[in-house]
């Protein structure tokens, strides 16, 4: 009997510490803030503690013993393989099967109908047995934390598009561990591989200039041991030669006991900045000495009015064989080159009366042709690829004959052994539709000094000593006074480029618009590696009647071509593409279909690859960006330009 007493007294003990471990279980479980549950094989809640049960507008006892599906929908809980839906069974299942699932975006909806992110983990739950009757999830609310990630991450995305805009990048080094952290607007700068570049402080100052890593260093240095912040310019030296201009800011962070911790700067990349200065020093510069030359060449006229004059009056009262002539004769010739020399003044200071009439620069450069192979000499080929459609511009025409005569003497004098002269014409479409001259001899270049200051008067170098005087003055000069602009483009050992820019007008002298056209019927072959400008092309002129073929490269061109039976009118293509350019590829389609026109596109007429078959054949040039209007104009500018003149070089 006693012994009964004491069983039951045992059990009732051990249902007891069941109970208060249930208990605190429970205790503790619902002090838990995530949800955590428990689910038999059939989806029906075992266990669940006050957060979970709150979320849902329940108490605990209310879900206990009830399926998931009467809180959540079908849609959450089964999923829906229509829409590729996966619902909280399949992660179920999965834990059911014996696994652990993590699934780090859960979905869930609260009572208020809100839907909530989570980060969710599943796992099997055993009987002593070791078989699988339920699932224990645990699940944390991370839709606030969610939130705060996406702000931030769209926080670093903004603020590395304002360092890309403003050329500005941000660096932080770990002074202890010597580490370098650069943002991606740094490695743009530095034009290097992020994944190549072990950053570091000695690494960075590997980069710097050679001539300016002594200054740069002791900059860094001075700042860290005088506690101030520092600014420093400098240059960059590029793997290729090139050299960029930056400006380095940056200051330093103290540990405790007073060593230094960690230093925080920017990089502001100055390149384009310093250029745009240098041009604008230049033409101030420029300009003042324009003023000048106008200003002495008009006194000079005044007094050589008067030494011509006079010469004239003692030539008419002297005999035809007196010493005394010949004397008033060579003051006379003195004086009239003179005057010839003050002309090239006041036209280098745009001071000069010119008689400008519309003109057509291919008649031009026909026309002096032949003066320009006398001033060459016979050791020289001079070569002209005009485009036959080539438009109109507004200019004093014997200025024009001046300016090809001028550059054709400095070729001269760069080629003394003899060489190749090109002159090419043609219309570039862009928001400013102009007519361009490029001049090109084959010579022996400029140096990066006398190239910026070839339009100076009075400046000539050793080798050029018995020429220059004010002549690429004065044909600077010239084209500034007819509202145009000229470039100079050259490397030393490698010829010398001058890209002359004259607005292009209609019959009346009136700016050109770039007016639509009207529908068409011709076959053009598309070629451009950037999807987005393809497209907007393709558009454009499909929508003006044209059949256009497409290409992302030239190896596609040159298949869609094959393929293709009929005639192919236009091959409009980018100039810089991966693999063939469009130059290479312009060159093996005419072989192929020699009636075939071409078009160019680029972002810039100065491109090293359009530059290169210059004396191919004619070009036409269409400059990025350009709209709908601009595109279909060049277009049919190129289609209706005669198939007989087109393409050949004179």
């Amino acid at each position: 009997m006693a012994g009964a007493i004491t069983d039951i007294a045992e059990q009732k003990q051990a249902q007891e510490a069941v109970k208060n471990a249930k208990n605190l279980l429970q205790d503790v479980i619902d002090s838990s803030p995530d949800w955590i549950f428990v689910k038999d094989l059939a989806h029906r809640f075992l266990l669940v503690n006050e957060s979970f049960a709150r979320a849902q507008n329940l108490s605990p006892r209310q879900m206990i013993g009830r399926p998931d599906t009467d809180f959540w929908s079908q849609e959450l809980c089964l999923g829906d393989p229509e829409k590729g839906l996966r619902g909280f069974h399949e992660d179920d299942k999965e834990a059911f099967r014996g696994q652990l699932v993590h699934n780090t975006n859960d979905p869930a909806t609260h009572a208020d109908g809100s839907l909530h992110v989570f980060d969710t983990y599943k796992g099997p739950l055993r009987n002593e047995a070791g078989r699988v009757y339920g699932v224990l999830c645990y699940s944390r609310d991370v839709t606030e934390r969610r939130k705060i990630e996406e702000a931030l991450r769209s926080s670093e995305a903004r603020l590395q598009e304002a360092q890309r805009l403003a050329h500005i990048g941000s660096w932080e080094l770990d002074l202890r561990r010597n580490s370098l952290v650069w943002s991606e607007e740094i490695y743009r700068i530095f034009e290097i591989d992020q994944a190549a570049f072990g950053a570091s402080y000695e690494a960075f100052l590997k980069l710097v200039h050679p001539d300016d890593r002594a200054m740069v260093d002791k900059a860094y240095t001075d700042s860290v041991a005088n506690r101030t912040p520092y600014e420093v310019s400098h240059r960059l030296l590029m793997p290729d030669g090139r050299v960029k201009f930056v400006v380095e800011r940056g200051e330093t962070s103290y540990a405790r006991d007073g060593s230094p911790e960690r230093s925080l700067g920017t990089v502001q990349d100055m390149t384009e900045s310093r250029q745009i200065q240098e041009q604008l020093l230049q033409g101030q510069k420029m300009e003042a000495v324009g003023r000048l030359a106008g200003g002495i060449a008009h006194e000079f006229n005044n007094l050589l009015t008067a030494i011509n004059g006079y010469a004239d009056l003692l030539l008419r009262r002297l005999g035809a064989e007196s010493v005394e002539r010949r004397y008033a004769k060579g003051i006379k010739e003195s004086g009239e080159r003179a005057a010839a020399l003050t002309s090239q003044l006041l036209t280098f200071g745009q001071r000069q009366i010119v008689q400008s009439t519309i003109v057509n620069v291919n008649a031009i450069v026909a026309k002096a042709a032949e003066m320009l192979q006398w001033a060459i000499g016979e050791d020289m080929h001079l070569v002209t690829t005009l485009y036959p459609a080539i438009g109109l511009v507004k200019a004093d025409a014997g200025q024009l004959e001046q300016v090809l005569m001028d550059l054709a003497v400095y070729a001269r004098q760069t080629m003394p052994t003899g060489g190749t002269l090109t002159i090419e014409t043609m219309n570039v479409w862009g928001v400013e539709p102009m007519v361009r001259v490029i001049v090109q001899d084959s010579g022996a270049g400029l140096d990066e000094q006398t190239r910026a200051r070839i339009f100076e008067p009075f400046f000539s170098t050793k080798k050029m000593e018995k020429g220059g005087g004010v002549g690429l003055a004065s044909v600077y000069g010239i084209v500034r006074q007819s509202g145009g602009t000229i470039e100079v483009d050259s490397v030393s050992g490698q010829g010398t480029r001058f890209v002359i820019s004259l607005p292009l007008v209609d019959a009346a002298g009136q700016a050109a618009e770039t007016k639509p056209v009207v529908r068409a019927a011709e076959t053009i072959l598309l070629v451009e590696d950037a999807a987005v400008v393809r497209e907007f092309a393709r558009e454009v002129l499909a929508e003006q009647g044209y059949r256009v073929m497409e290409a992302e490269n030239a190896h596609e061109a040159l298949q869609a071509s094959a393929a293709f039976q009929g005639p192919i009118h236009l091959l409009l293509t980018d100039v810089v593409m991966p693999g063939m350019n469009g130059r290479q590829l312009a060159d093996e389609l005419k072989t192929l279909r020699p009636d075939t026109k071409v078009l160019f596109m680029s972002g810039y007429t100065e491109d090293a690859i359009l530059r290169s078959g210059i004396q191919r054949h004619a070009v036409a040039f269409l400059r990025k960006p350009y709209n709908a209007s601009v595109l279909t104009r060049a277009v049919r500018e190129v289609l209706d330009a005669s198939s007989e003149d087109y393409g050949q070089s004179h």
